[in-house]
């Protein structure tokens, strides 16, 4: 039984229409009223890492360019967890999908998925913290029994967090805590619950209200690339290059994933992360944890 989803943009006709009107697709509309054949919305898949409100908001402007450049209605949607984001992104009805790069690689390798784009970006990697918990947790030994908030475990930020834990022999006493979006996170940590946040910038910038501006850089874990692009084995070719051409076209710049330029792309430019691809492959063939 294949896990139900909804897209994060409204698919009731009413909201449909006033978003096609807003993007000056209405001609579109007009002739699919009229009885000619037009093309379905593509839906697109992107990586759950923020809430979907804040996801919907942080990609629109990308949205729109690509609707604009390809003339037809583009649907983003989202996902619950990391597992439920790949089973998505393997359905036919998803033929494009944002995607971590380690997972890209993964899908690529063992799935038939083809790489179309890659960001331009790359995003300081860090665990932030409040400014009235900095100094003590930046003592010597000050991490030792402390908590975590991460994302989905098998997220390369959270793999390379584990692989730095390791190092610093810290993995009996520095806990990691799940939770399904930075938002989360980072309110998890104003509660108390946890007493940092792990986290590429380029996300931590995506949050709305300003919600983590205060945070600082606590321990700087190195530099990960933001999300690429990916499209599934039953992707229409067609579907894909015009997809991929508006992409490239995309004018964004700044310092986040959702204005990100976008480059070609093949699986060698990732090399360097094959190993954490490894690893999240083997993680994602065990038996889910009961829940």
């Amino acid at each position: 039984m294949k896990p139900s989803r909804r897209p994060l943009c409204t698919t009731s006709r009413r909201h449909w229409v006033a978003a096609l009107a807003c993007a000056g697709l209405m001609p579109t509309l007009a002739r699919a009223q009229s009885g000619l054949v037009v093309a379905a919305p593509l839906r697109v898949g992107l990586t759950p890492f923020l809430s979907p409100r804040t996801l919907l908001v942080s990609y629109e402007p990308l949205r729109l360019h690509l609707q604009t450049r390809m003339g037809r209605a583009i649907e983003f949607f989202s996902a619950r967890d990391f597992r439920a984001f790949l089973e998505f992104a393997r359905q036919p009805d998803q033929p494009i999908t944002m995607m971590p790069v380690h997972l890209a690689l993964m899908l690529v390798e063992d799935a038939g998925f083809k790489l179309l784009a890659r960001s331009t970006l790359e995003s300081p990697l860090a665990l932030w913290a409040p400014p009235e918990t900095l100094k003590a947790l930046s003592a010597p030994g000050a991490l030792a029994g402390r908590r975590i908030a991460i994302l989905d475990p098998h997220t390369l930020a959270a793999l390379k967090l584990e692989r730095w834990r390791a190092e610093q022999g810290l993995q009996a006493t520095l806990s990691m805590r799940p939770y399904s979006n930075l938002g989360a996170a980072v309110l998890a940590l104003r509660r108390g619950e946890v007493d940092a946040v792990l986290t590429p910038e380029t996300a931590l910038r995506e949050l709305s209200d300003a919600a983590g501006a205060d945070l600082q850089r606590l321990v700087d874990l190195g530099a990960i690339p933001t999300p690429c692009w990916v499209a599934g084995p039953a992707a229409k070719a067609d579907d894909a290059a015009a997809f991929r051409a508006a992409l490239l076209s995309f004018q964004g710049a700044g310092d986040r994933s959702s204005t990100a330029r976008y480059v070609s792309a093949v699986p060698a430019d990732f090399a360097r992360w094959r190993p954490y691809a490894a690893i999240a492959r083997e993680r994602l063939r065990e038996t889910p944890p009961a829940r």
